[in-house]
């Protein structure tokens, strides 16, 4: 019986100490700067960034994710198509991991963005995928095809009152 009674005892030890490892350190936590409130429907946001709490980790790796691929993407590259998740190494003493939101064309909605990194709580937050707007500024009201060239400016982005928002 006694050895019974170990072997109870060391498997209750094992247990307690294998949930202890498995428990993320608290306190450590992701957050965003700079999230749009949102991004034009076949357009993409200006960089967002991940924020880690702490720059001791390491070295680390950060997964940013979009729930909904029918509505946008995310990217670690300005000029790079994006995907339904991309993985950014942030390196020890770093806390940004920066990416950016391409939201597909023709769609509306909601679309939650996920980052996540070991030993750190997900930081969670969503942007609206909005119709875009034109702008056509510089125009004559009246043009004969005799007239010397009209230059014109046409500026696509998010409507923001009268104007559009520069930031797409």
């Amino acid at each position: 019986m006694r050895t019974a009674s170990r072997t109870r005892c060391l498997a209750v030890v094992l247990a307690a100490t294998a949930l202890l490892f498995a428990v993320p350190v608290l306190g450590q936590t992701i957050s965003y700067i700079s999230m749009p409130d949102a991004v034009g429907s076949g357009l993409q946001s200006s960089f967002v960034r991940a924020r880690l709490s702490t720059g001791a980790h390491g070295g680390i790796t950060v997964r940013i994710a979009s729930d909904d691929t029918t509505l946008a993407f995310v990217t670690d590259a300005e000029l790079t198509p994006g995907s339904d998740f991309v993985d950014i190494f942030v390196p020890n003493g770093s806390i940004d991991a920066l990416f950016y939101i391409q939201a597909l064309e023709d769609t509306t909605g909601l679309v939650t963005i996920t980052a996540s990194a070991p030993g750190f709580s997900d930081g969670v937050d969503s942007t609206a995928v909005a119709v875009p707007a034109v702008v056509l500024s510089g125009l004559t009201t009246t043009h004969n095809v005799l007239d010397p060239i009209d230059e014109f400016q046409v500026r696509v982005g998010l409507p923001f009152g009268s104007l559009i928002s520069p930031l797409q």
